[in-house]
């Protein structure tokens, strides 16, 4: 064979190779996608589980404990601590799958929502109590949150019922005014 053939051939059997190897890269590629897919998958059932879960114990009509927690609060029976309890869960649930999801920045609503979820007694005991012991599982929410209740500290467990109060009273202007 010539020379120039030769050299030809050469370089086709180099292409060929390379191409095999990029070819065996993208599939190893693949693979660890689809891994890191599937692993996502699972942990979401796991938590969809968890949270079904929670919210199973926590009944079909928890409005009915929340308002306790918040017009009763020393006044809870031990079903209601069940159904408050079981409802913070599931909503703890749905923060930690939310915090634990790659490249998750904590907004500006999540901390405001938990806020809100803690303006009445039994709310705010058991951010105090049992957050904080779950504080490491949502450590970006945790600390946000935190840092929103230190100026009120046990005041904040009146949020709700200033808020309706303020509410009732905007109420009766309007009704005052027809």
């Amino acid at each position: 064979m010539s020379e120039p053939k030769s050299s030809i051939v050469s370089s086709l059997e180099i292409a060929a190779n390379l191409g095999i190897v990029i070819g065996l890269l993208l599939v190893a590629f693949q693979i660890a996608q689809q891994e890191d897919i599937a692993q996502t998958e699972v942990q979401g059932e796991l938590f969809s589980e968890v949270t079904a879960h929670y919210q199973n114990l926590a009944g079909e009509n928890p409005a009915i404990s929340i308002a306790r927690a918040i017009d009763e609060p020393v006044s809870l029976s031990t079903e209601d601590h069940v159904v408050l309890f079981n409802l913070y869960m599931a909503e703890f649930s749905k923060a930690m799958r939310q915090e634990s999801m790659p490249g998750y920045k904590l907004s500006r609503s999540a901390v405001a929502r938990w806020s809100g979820l803690v303006s009445n007694p039994y709310g705010y005991a058991w951010w105090k109590t049992v957050g904080s012991n779950l504080a490491p599982f949502i450590p970006q929410l945790y600390a946000a949150v935190e840092e929103e209740l230190e100026p009120h500290g046990i005041d904040h467990a009146d949020g709700f019922q200033n808020t309706q109060a303020a509410i009732k009273t905007v109420l009766l202007e309007i009704q005052e005014r027809e």
